[in-house]
């Protein structure tokens, strides 16, 4: 079968625009491309009633008359959408070339300027300052590898300013970032990216890792400002979870840590290649941990390497029904011309194309038994690894989540972590320009065949094993090292 769920659990834009825009005529759009085209408009429908659905249109009507602005409105039309779902559904920038002006008017004090704003600090005062710090904090002089920042603690805040950097658009002194204290509430974390622009990201509180290590913005930092020793231990267990990429190692005599952080198209021979060449690895393996933690999906070819290695008894998977409309079935245009399809691929979507186009305004299985669900059976059984844990949370999504619907049918596999995001049930992106060209509407052409019985979203897919956020997310693979070492 052809597998060819491209799924994104959530498209974020980076884009601004200076115009205004008639938000009433762009929400008026938007509606009815929805709700024509868009696979879940019917199940949602079904699901909160007409009466709930003109009460969420109206209340957001109110701020879409209101305003003109091209980049508030933007804001509305997503938060009147997500009403529907939070996966899968979302509006962007069409032109994703400029940072949003009015991005710097939530940042914090220090933060509050249309430039990267500046401080004026004696580096060598500062070293000798911190030297005088008897238990670890976050003030100190970090680095990620790219950037050297000393962290300071101003008034309420702490502000991280370059010392040095690799990217020559930093200079010393310029801000990089700024977070709240521990007691603070009323401030958010800052943090601007290499290119200067301000992250539209939230990110989680910032956590200290032993003496040595600080967890920021999604970054792992590590002090190199003079005081604290080394803790071989916290310098093992991040130096797993800080290295960039994919990797397939031995940690120690029976197990093994693969790292998976996207099942893109694009990863798909990266992934194949490190399988290929670790196969020794993995059928010598009792222990094999694969933390995918962030993957946020992509497609479902990507995991097909990693299947075999998993695999201890016929999988069974629910295919999805697609809904034809014109606008829908045009998206085989472009998915003909994508990298890395054969001949006979691209011929398959064109048949499927052709058998939309002939059931314009049904859900329509393009399956070629025509059932709605397939059974795949492998032809061999690897007697390692006997055991497989999966580490999951809360950033999976789309494809990641199918990997796992097919991973916990093994007898070998179980998951680790924290729920997923929850965004499988209804897929296969395709997106429009709206007439005025400032907006685009990605929505879902697919719905698969599980729901309403067995839904992922909104709910995401559960733990066997939940870790709680008493153990910190650098000792995950520690904690689960040892539970499987444990008879």
């Amino acid at each position: 079968m052809i597998k060819i769920l491209f799924g994104l659990a959530l498209i974020v834009s980076t884009s601004s625009y200076g115009q205004s825009c008639n938000c009433m005529e762009e929400y008026k759009w938007v509606k009815k491309t929805f709700v024509e085209n868009d696979a879940g408009y019917s199940y949602y429908l079904e699901k909160y009633g007409k009466e709930a659905i003109d009460f969420n249109n109206k209340k957001w009507e109110k701020e879409f008359a209101k305003t003109k602005d091209v980049w508030e409105c933007n804001d509305y039309l997503n938060a009147w959408i997500k009403f529907y779902r939070k996966g899968h559904l979302a509006i962007a920038m069409a032109d994703q070339t400029e940072q949003r002006p009015s991005a710097a008017k939530n940042a914090t004090n220090a933060l509050r300027q249309n430039s990267i704003p500046k401080v004026t600090i004696d580096i060598d005062s500062f070293q000798l300052a911190i030297k005088l710090i008897q238990e670890p904090t976050y003030e100190g002089i970090w680095t990620n590898g790219t950037y050297n920042v000393g962290i300071k603690k101003v008034k309420n805040e702490y502000v991280g300013f370059v010392i040095s950097s690799t990217n020559d658009q930093w200079k010393a002194g310029q801000i990089k970032f700024s977070f709240p204290s521990e007691n603070d509430l009323a401030n958010k974390s800052v943090y601007y990216m290499g290119n200067h622009s301000l992250s539209p990201n939230q990110f989680a509180t910032c956590e200290l890792i032993g003496k040595t290590y600080l967890k920021a913005f999604d970054i792992y930092w590590k002090r190199i400002s003079q005081g604290f020793e080394t803790e071989p231990k916290i310098d093992e267990a991040v130096s797993l979870v800080s290295t960039p990429g994919f990797y397939l190692k031995r940690i120690d005599s029976t197990t093994a840590v693969f790292r998976i952080p996207s099942f893109d198209n694009n990863y798909i021979s990266i992934i194949d290649s490190l399988v290929k060449k670790s196969h020794d690895l993995l059928v010598s393996t009792n222990n094999l941990i694969i933390d995918i933690r962030g993957n946020g999906g992509g497609a479902d070819r990507a995991y097909d390497s990693i299947a075999p290695y998993l695999y201890t008894n016929p999988v069974r998977s629910m295919w999805a029904a697609f809904f034809s409309t014109p606008v829908n079935n045009a998206r085989y245009d472009w998915i003909i011309k994508l990298d890395g399809f054969s001949d006979e691929e691209r011929g398959k979507f064109r048949e499927m194309q052709r058998k939309l186009n002939a059931n314009v305004g049904k859900f329509v299985n393009l399956s070629e038994s025509n059932q709605s669900f397939v059974i795949d059976t492998l032809p061999q059984l690897y007697q390692n690894p006997q055991q497989v844990a999966i580490l999951i949370d809360g950033s999976n999504a789309s494809t990641a989540e199918q990997f796992l619907l097919m991973a916990k049918q093994s007898k070998k596999v179980k998951l680790f972590g924290q729920k997923t995001a929850g965004a499988l049930d209804f897929s296969n992106l395709n997106n429009v320009t709206s007439p005025s060209g400032n907006y685009k509407l990605f929505y879902a052409t697919s719905r698969s065949f599980r729901i309403p019985k067995m839904a992922i979203d909104d709910y995401g897919i559960q733990p066997d094993y939940f870790i709680d956020d008493s153990i910190p997310s650098y000792k995950w693979i520690e904690f689960v090292t040892e539970t499987m070492k444990t008879k």
